[in-house]
């Protein structure tokens, strides 16, 4: 009888052993450094609790190459926000903690760059909430799939030909696309993009990049929504960057994107800053177009007398011309001076004697017309 007692003890300590040595089992702790994180295998969830409150859990993982890793997390009571962050371990240094990302929520993903021991960390938001039961964490591994990766920064940025065709994805989060064009001449690059995923906000904005300038970088078109255009002044080297609009959406799916150059039609470009302005006179017909969207164009005409000028235009299609003149403040000769309303073209606008620059943009700045169309001043 006695015998039989042991036994049954012996597969009772059995039992609970086998129950809390399984992923998905017993909580891990003691877990609260990373010196003592525990080993996690990709795509087996593991239990982990917040006990007690400002309790933080660490686990490590190995990568063997380059590409992404998941984080997620289920069976979260409300109430409660958990927020991890990845880390890699210094060995010899006092602070072990070499933090490679932000406190982030989760679902999330973080590029992995060479194959080596990673770790994570989890905790409450705010620190104060706990919570006694079992809740899980799984971590995927998900090979690199965008072939232009690792191209998170400028100095990174891959060549892309004008006039092609190739596929991107914003992956994972702040996921930072950039790429560079050579032009041979001065002209305009249009971007296109299909199939983006939905959750994806996905825009772009255009820099020139200077090793040696200070600062390096110059933005010279705003983000912006596709399809999309920039000017280049003249041949050279230009930047451009792929991003979701808040940095916060990611997709593992590519998308496709389409490169074109296109030539020069204004040949009064560039005069998008008064001190660019074109110099003209009555009777002239100007020859212009407003492209891409948000371009304007100054001009500069000198009236020896009080008269009226008379604007028309013909041959637009995607826009509505307007007109409006200014003159230098004579206290900052680097401003100008409002002298009318903007008008829609045709317009009439009485002037007294002297230099006004000539203001044509499109009514709201949000239309453009690639061809060039007429306007004339009479």
């Amino acid at each position: 009888m006695k015998t039989i007692k042991f036994s049954i003890i012996i597969l009772s300590i059995l039992s609970l052993s086998l129950l809390y040595s399984c992923g998905g089992g017993g909580n891990e702790e003691p877990n609260n450094t990373i010196e003592e994180a525990v080993a996690i295998d990709f795509d087996k969830p593991i239990d982990f609790s917040i006990n007690p409150v400002e309790d933080i859990d660490w686990f490590k993982f190995e990568v063997k190459e380059r590409g992404y890793v998941r984080a997620l997390v289920n069976n979260v009571p409300e109430g409660l926000s958990i927020e991890i962050r990845f880390a890699k371990l210094k060995e010899w240094e006092g602070e072990k903690e070499d933090w490679i990302s932000d406190w982030r929520e989760v679902p999330t993903a973080l590029t992995i760059a060479e194959a080596g021991t990673y770790y994570i960390a989890l905790k409450d938001e705010y620190n104060d909430k706990e919570n006694k039961a079992s809740m899980q964490l799984k971590i995927e591994f998900i090979k690199e799939f965008d072939e232009f990766e690792d191209n998170n920064t400028i100095e990174n940025a891959k060549k892309i030909e004008l006039g092609s065709n190739f596929k991107a994805a914003i992956f994972p989060q702040n996921d930072q696309e950039w790429f560079k064009v050579i032009a041979d001449k001065p002209g305009y690059m249009r971007i296109q993009s299909k199939d983006v995923p939905e959750n994806v906000n996905l825009e772009v904005s255009y820099y020139i990049y200077d090793e040696w300038a200070d600062p390096k970088l110059t933005k010279i078109r705003n983000n912006e929504e596709m399809p999309s255009a920039c000017f280049f002044p003249k041949a050279g080297e230009y930047y451009f960057l792929l991003n979701d609009e808040y940095n916060d959406k990611l997709s593992t799916d590519l998308f496709d994107l389409k490169i074109e150059y296109l030539d020069l039609k204004d040949l009064t470009e560039p005069n998008n800053l008064f001190p660019e302005a074109k110099e003209v006179k009555k009777g002239d017909t100007l020859n212009l177009s407003i492209y891409p969207v948000g371009d304007i164009d100054y001009y500069k005409i000198n009236i020896t007398s009080a008269d009226t000028l008379k604007f028309y235009a013909k041959g637009f299609t995607e826009l509505q011309p307007t007109v409006q003149l200014f003159s230098i403040n004579p206290e900052k000769e680097d401003e100008l001076i409002k002298k009318c309303d903007e008008k829609d073209i045709p317009a009439k606008i009485e002037v007294a004697a002297g230099e006004y620059y000539i203001l044509i943009r499109d009514e709201y700045n949000d239309n453009a017309n690639y061809e060039n169309f007429v306007i004339r001043i009479e």
